[in-house]
């Protein structure tokens, strides 16, 4: 019986084809991941400018945290926006298997500060950082704080010389990255970053700046999450 085959299509150019394919899905599977994480980088900046990540409100800021802005000049009250440092330092990299999006150790603020340690520092919460007071900075706070109208220590009570400080953590990467639609799937490890432990699979539970009572901060890495 002899069967006959009827060759139907473009078969000059099925091993181009075939050959290719492989590319090809590289090429849009890494399309589609850039593009993914562009969106989540507008979140990140849409949550900071409105306060409220993924519909998540801020902590607020202090009374005190307030009175010394406004006796600076700046009569804000949103949290992390006297500047714009941190917002504006929040990018996307294409890295070898993935896109890094978030803070990069390299970023600078207008007064050349490393922003990587602020953004990990309100990405996860500080522990107390106490720090010593000189006579002049102790003048600024309590005239910040009378200017405000608040309460005051007498200039001839006691003084500890001393300023206590817990920053909260105001999540913004974390809690964009939960969205819905979002990857299901993020790696740590393999990237030069810093991710929350909500946010991705890791290795190790991260840990934020430390603080020591003296002021003393280590450094960190990128801050931020990784598509892969």
């Amino acid at each position: 019986m002899t069967v006959r085959v009827v060759k139907v299509g473009e078969w000059d150019a099925a091993p181009r084809l075939v050959s290719t394919a492989s590319r090809r899905f590289r090429e849009a599977v890494d399309k589609a991941v850039l593009q993914e994480a562009q969106f989540f980088r507008t979140k990140i900046v849409e949550g900071l400018r409105e306060q409220a990540p993924d519909g998540q409100a801020f902590a607020p800021l202090t009374a005190t945290t307030l009175a010394v802005r406004r006796f600076r000049g700046f009569k804000g009250s949103k949290a992390l926006t006297v500047r714009g440092d941190l917002r504006n330092s929040i990018v996307v990299v294409k890295q070898a298997g993935g896109v890094f999006v978030g803070v990069l150790r390299t970023a600078k603020g207008k007064a050349g500060q490393p922003l990587v340690n602020v953004a990990a520092v309100h990405e996860f919460g500080s522990r107390p950082i106490v720090l010593k007071l000189t006579p002049k900075a102790r003048r600024f706070l309590h005239a910040a704080i009378r200017n405000a109208g608040l309460d005051a220590p007498a200039d001839d009570r006691p003084s500890v010389g001393v300023a206590v400080i817990r920053v909260p953590a105001r999540r913004s990467c974390g809690r964009c990255s939960r969205r819905k639609g979002g990857p299901r799937t993020y790696r740590g490890g393999s990237l030069n970053a810093w991710h929350g432990p909500s946010v991705l699979e890791t290795e190790g539970k991260p840990e934020p700046v430390q603080d020591d009572q003296r002021g003393k901060q280590t450094p960190v890495r990128s801050t931020g999450v990784s598509y892969r």
